[in-house]
């Protein structure tokens, strides 16, 4: 993970260090390889890795809409059409490809987890950070990042729903933004389902409606 992201913030600048771009499409391959592949040996040392990488990432990410208009433009030039061309301008857009699949490899995991059952499925679990996809949904810089991190959420709330609780009004949050700049399907169809998993878990926990009202009624003026 130290290696992709680039390891430790620079000294005194705060902010962090340009990443390996040879060790971060290195991850980038083997997260691919996570999106199907079933069966993984010790789930959960492997969802601790992808959030320790994912955790490494966050500075960096950029938006990976950013790759795509780059590839369409270079497809009149020569360039190839790469979503993600070597060096340049196109590494945050290259970390945001791999914070997404870092989040869709542990909701994978997760999922996974939660089908076989037995004593993976409790390890798994624990080792999932809920807070970490909070930050990612909050800092996402497009709509990719974002859905993949409120769809990790919108599973946790059901597994942990304790831990997921004290982040439901942060969610809330991004939610709203979410539906202020991305009218899109699949957008609204991971709103829906994250209401539809943290609302009835906040409620039934006994917490008060009126700091759900609040968020939501604030939203409304950004809301199409």
């Amino acid at each position: 993970a130290k290696a992709a992201a680039g390891g430790e913030a620079v000294e005194g600048a705060g902010v962090a260090a340009p990443p390996n771009a040879a060790a971060l499409r290195r991850a980038v391959m083997a997260l691919e390889l996570l999106q199907w592949k079933s069966g993984v040996g010790n789930p959960a040392r492997v969802v601790g890795s992808v959030q320790q990488l994912l955790f490494a990432l966050l500075p960096l990410v950029g938006s990976i809409a950013v790759a795509a208009d780059e590839a369409d433009d270079g497809e009149g030039e020569g360039a190839g059409g790469s979503a993600a061309p070597e060096g340049g301008d196109s590494t945050p857009a290259l970390c945001g490809y791999a914070a997404q699949l870092c989040l869709a490899a542990v909701e994978a995991l997760v999922r996974e987890a939660l089908r076989e059952g037995g004593g993976e499925r409790g390890a798994v679990v624990a080792a999932v950070a809920p807070a970490l996809a909070v930050r990612c949904a909050q800092g996402a810089p497009d709509a990719a990042v974002r859905n993949a991190a409120l769809s990790l959420l919108s599973l946790l709330g059901g597994v942990m729903p304790r831990d997921v609780l004290d982040h439901v009004l942060e969610v809330l949050s991004v939610l709203n933004v979410s539906a202020a700049v991305s009218d899109d399907a699949h957008s609204r169809a991971v709103s829906s389902a994250a209401m539809a998993s943290l609302v009835p878990a906040w409620l039934a926990s006994g917490r008060s409606a009126n700091a759900l009202w609040s968020v939501l009624v604030a939203a409304l003026p950004r809301v199409p």
